[in-house]
């Protein structure tokens, strides 16, 4: 797996999806919030996850497979405006960019609680 530094996006100083006086993103939608996404449990008893998540396969990059070169800083702002605009699941994989599709995302959830807030669905690898 290749490894590269990923410098996190700068913080917005205004926007929609912030906190009045932060420097960070906001939390998640809560419940009783109307723009809040419908959601579904996930099997009998696992967590509540929306309908919609978000993939990531692109955000991986250029490789073989791959969808060209991409902007980590631009990917991570694109997960966590997925985040908080009520998105609470993340597809990736290893195979995605040979890994970097998961070192991104690791990054872009970092302000948040993963397995409370935000899910985020791997696969196992290929050799």
């Amino acid at each position: 797996m290749r490894s590269r530094r990923i410098d996190p996006p700068p913080p917005r100083r205004s926007g929609r999806h912030e906190d009045p006086g932060s420097a960070g993103p906001r939390s998640p939608p809560s419940a009783d919030d109307a723009s809040v996404l419908r959601t579904r449990r996930l099997g009998s008893s696992g967590p509540d996850i929306t309908l919609i998540g978000l993939g990531t396969w692109a955000v991986g990059g250029p490789y073989e497979f791959g969808w060209g070169p991409v902007d980590d800083r631009e990917s991570v702002a694109a997960i966590r405006h997925g985040i908080e605009s009520g998105v609470n699941w993340i597809d990736t994989a290893p195979v995605y960019g040979l890994g970097h599709s998961e070192e991104v995302v690791g990054l872009a959830v970092e302000p948040y609680r993963v397995g409370e807030d935000v899910f985020v669905f791997t696969k196992c690898g290929r050799k």
